[in-house]
């Protein structure tokens, strides 16, 4: 989110307490919905904490649209969230965060229409799983980081036809080495190869030779990468 958003919205927030009601235009982002209260979950790493009536919010916290539908559900201990409930004004819930264990809790995300959305999973405060969906129900992104979270064991994405977009897979641990498969839209191979995790810039890279695929499935061209960038291709008769 850009952080003037962000910063509306934090002040939108932290004066529901004083007037009670928000307007649904500015209560909601369209492209991250209701943001801004897990900024106040301490187990996922937030540490604003909400007042109210000059003092840390303790129980439970209701928010509201200026046309009374109910906005904003939270359980609050010494002015942070426990765990909360979002909702569009159409009575939908728009996410919803759960506490599994002290270390460990839940966030999902819903579309207007219901659907779900998103799915994150924390764990000590890190994300340790990660997914997305479209809403007609099939998988769009999905990731599962290690359990130090300094990388993913695998990230894998997809079309909104169900069929897979991308997939990353370790291929050597030690080295931080992944494989990576590259797919047309109807499901065909686009293009294989690996992919290096370099800890410096915190990113991953193309290295070595990848294999890239016309939609008919055949091999046409080999091309060959070095720390990322594009070093030579080569043609397949």
């Amino acid at each position: 989110m850009k952080t003037s958003a962000l910063h509306l919205i934090l002040f939108l927030l932290f004066t529901y307490s004083v007037l009670g009601q928000v307007d649904p235009k500015k209560a909601i982002d369209p492209a991250y919905g209701i943001q801004g209260y897990e900024s106040m979950v301490a187990s996922i790493n937030g540490d604003s904490v909400r007042t109210c009536d000059g003092a840390p919010c303790s129980g439970y916290v209701e928010d509201f649209y200026t046309t009374g539908a109910l906005l904003h559900k939270g359980f609050y201990v010494n002015g942070q969230l426990q765990s909360f409930k979002n909702y569009f004004p159409n009575g939908e819930m728009e996410r919803k965060l759960g506490i599994v264990d002290e270390n460990h809790c839940k966030l999902q995300v819903f579309y207007e229409s219901g659907a779900k959305k998103s799915e994150v999973k924390y764990s000590y405060g890190n994300v340790k799983e990660w997914v997305d969906y479209y809403e007609n129900g099939n998988v769009e992104y999905e990731e599962k980081f290690d359990k130090n979270f300094e990388f993913v064991i695998f990230r894998d994405s997809y079309y909104e036809n169900g069929n897979p977009q991308t997939t990353m897979k370790f291929e050597n641990k030690k080295d931080h080495t992944y494989f990576k498969k590259e797919y047309h839209e109807d499901g065909t191979m686009a293009a294989e190869g690996l992919i290096h995790f370099f800890t410096l810039i915190g990113d991953y890279r193309k290295i070595d030779e990848w294999k890239v695929y016309d939609k008919a499935g055949k091999h046409i061209k080999t091309e060959a990468y070095v720390n990322g960038k594009l070093n030579e291709v080569k043609a397949v008769d």
